[in-house]
């Protein structure tokens, strides 16, 4: 008997294991379609949506999805604008009385996603978003009534947690705990690397970037101990052929958080 229950409960397992997987099959295919379905020059919307993406957890065969879509947001030469705009109509929507949380949930989304491209306009993007440090609810209200939810930090806050991710030497290594205090710091910081006083690079890098007085960058290879380095002139920023143009075979999983 014990033998047949067993029999019986990994075909039972099985049968629900091809369930899932063909599920996960035509999620992947929406996906893919959505992707195919977007104009050249991606919406506001269609960039948070990617974001979204950029930011989930995946394992090392989804890979190729979430660079495929960072590369999908990289290819729009404005995103940075519309994104922004695109927290701009949420921060409205939430104020004209719409609920905080679906406002929350769609900037922390947006940050994270953003935060984990390594692309110069995404650091100026993240850096003027830095003196933004509206709350979404009154923290004395909020420690008053001992809520058993969890406050959103500012968009500032959450900016800067992005930047901590990407960059080497940033100001998290002084102020790792992201309090309100501490964005003076990292505005202080971004101010420089606005003017062009200080380079910036990125984690698994081995490049230094430093904006140019007319907003566009150059990149410097880092040079020998103790020698000054030699600038070397770059475009505004460097984007390989969009894998969107390149699918390759064979599924795609890709789950948000």
């Amino acid at each position: 008997m014990k033998k047949k229950n067993m029999i019986c409960w990994c075909v039972m397992f099985l049968c629900g294991s091809v369930a899932i997987s063909r599920g996960e099959d035509q999620w992947d295919r929406d996906q893919l379609a959505k992707l195919a379905s977007m104009p050249a020059s991606a919406t506001a919307e269609d960039l948070a949506y990617l974001c979204d993406i950029s930011g989930a957890q995946v394992n090392d065969d989804d890979r190729k999805v979430v660079a495929l879509v960072r590369e999908r947001i990289l290819a729009t030469p404005d995103f940075p604008e519309k994104l922004k705009g695109y927290l701009g109509e949420e921060r409205a929507k939430w104020k004209a009385g719409g609920w905080f949380g679906d406002y929350d949930t769609r900037r922390s989304s947006l940050l994270d996603g953003i935060g984990r491209i390594p692309d110069p306009r995404v650091v100026k993007m993240l850096g003027e978003l830095l003196p933004d440090m509206e709350w979404s609810a009154d923290l004395a209200g909020y420690y008053a009534s001992k809520a058993d939810w969890t406050l959103i930090a500012p968009n500032g806050l959450l900016a800067a947690e992005s930047l901590a991710k990407l960059l080497k030497d940033s100001p998290a290594d002084k102020t790792p705990n992201f309090l309100d205090k501490d964005i003076l710091v990292w505005r202080a910081w971004y101010d420089e690397v606005k003017s062009g006083k200080r380079s910036f690079s990125f984690i698994g890098q081995n490049v230094e970037y430093r904006f140019r007085p007319d907003g566009t960058v150059e990149n410097t290879p880092p040079s020998p101990v103790g020698q000054p380095s030699a600038s070397v002139a770059a475009p505004t920023h460097t984007v390989a052929k969009p894998l969107w143009l390149w699918i390759l075979g064979g599924g795609w999983r890709c789950w948000r958080e």
